[in-house]
């Protein structure tokens, strides 16, 4: 292969030389007729065929290694011998062209160098021709011999692959012999003994992550709305008291609802900011999600509000006497803090236990 495409190159150059040459153009066959111009554009059309196969062939050769697989390299071997059938054709080609104009011309000494160009072309194809079909047969000859070997081959692999399944069943079968947690932790319980029967459904052995706690928290249905995953929270524990601070975030909300004392809630999870050797198993937790925020805004317990008239109002004690202040209400907080958007002015005073008459 590496021989053919190197007078490959030189071939189609010297064809493309060769028609194109004076008494030879498209011009010259025109002069001699209809058969000539008949020839030529044969030879021409056979000639940019071969070229655009020699070009793609090429880019494949190139590509191609000592180290390419073997059917890449056969596969290479096919195409340079089909391109190198179609060098042929346009080399007869172009040689049927020369000889019709040499002798329409009764001038043929004027066409001697092409035709020596075009039977030196012949020759050395007719060689790559016999080496690459030799190379052909012989990749033939090969694959035929080392059939039987492939079969054999092919069964040992077999072979191997119903011993590494027979390994598999193994090894699956003694991983039935041992209990393995799904998270590293510690054992913190072990409420069975050696020789003992293991009832259904009840916790033998008991761990601990050692990795960041989680808290579990229930949360009501009328507030779940308000909680997203990745939530901030501030967390108090009971063991440290109220003025010890520690962060987690939500990680976790369970779909379905649990119902706790008939109440419809949802079990969340928080995870942890970072680990801390205060926090122990089982503790209790005080979470504190924050859902929103606006600052500088008028707030009062949602219990001071009532309504008169279709109105809302709140009471308010000014200069010894109660009025009643028409507020403007607007988001109120899961703690039961109402905002007031308008009616309220800092610094007032207000009547928690508001008195309405009938």
């Amino acid at each position: 292969m590496s021989n053919a495409f190197v007078d490959f190159s030189d071939i189609i150059t010297g064809l493309d030389d060769v028609l194109n040459e004076n008494n030879l153009s498209d011009s010259s066959a025109r002069t001699y007729g209809s058969i000539a111009r008949s020839y030529r554009d044969k030879a021409e059309e056979l000639y940019y065929q071969t070229e655009k196969s020699y070009k793609n062939s090429q880019a494949d050769f190139r590509l191609l290694s000592r180290d390419s697989s073997h059917a890449l390299i056969e596969t290479a071997i096919n195409a340079t011998y089909k391109t190198a059938k179609m060098f042929a054709d346009a080399i007869k080609s172009a040689r049927n062209f020369v000889d019709y104009m040499a002798e329409d011309s009764n001038n043929s000494s004027e066409f001697t160098s092409s035709k020596n160009t075009i039977a030196e072309y012949t020759d050395t194809m007719n060689d790559h021709l016999s080496a690459l079909s030799f190379a052909k047969d012989d990749v033939n000859n090969y694959k035929e011999a080392f059939f039987d070997t492939d079969l054999n081959i092919k069964d040992l692999e077999l072979t191997i692959k119903q011993k590494e399944n027979n390994l598999q069943d193994a090894k699956n079968k003694l991983s039935d012999y041992r209990i393995r947690a799904p998270f590293d932790g510690v054992v913190t319980k072990i409420d069975a003994k050696v020789g003992e029967i293991a009832p259904a459904n009840e916790p033998l052995v008991t761990m601990m992550n050692a990795g960041t706690f989680q808290i579990e928290s229930y949360v009501p249905e009328v507030n779940i709305a308000l909680i997203n995953i990745g939530d901030e929270a501030n967390v108090t524990l009971d063991a440290y008291g109220k003025n010890v601070l520690f962060y987690a975030r939500v990680v976790s909300i369970d779909p379905a609802e649990t119902i706790r004392d008939g109440v419809s809630t949802y079990k969340i999870k928080l995870q942890f900011s970072e680990n801390d050797n205060r926090i122990k198993s089982g503790m209790t937790a005080n979470v504190s999600i924050l859902i929103f925020s606006k600052p500088n805004v008028i707030v009062v317990p949602g219990g001071v509000v009532f309504e008169k008239g279709g109105k809302k109002y709140i009471q308010i004690k000014k200069d010894k006497k109660i009025i009643n202040k028409e507020v403007t209400l607007g988001d109120a907080s899961p703690l039961g803090q109402v905002e007031v958007v308008s009616g309220l002015a800092d610094g007032d005073t207000v009547i928690l236990n508001p008195l309405v008459s009938s």
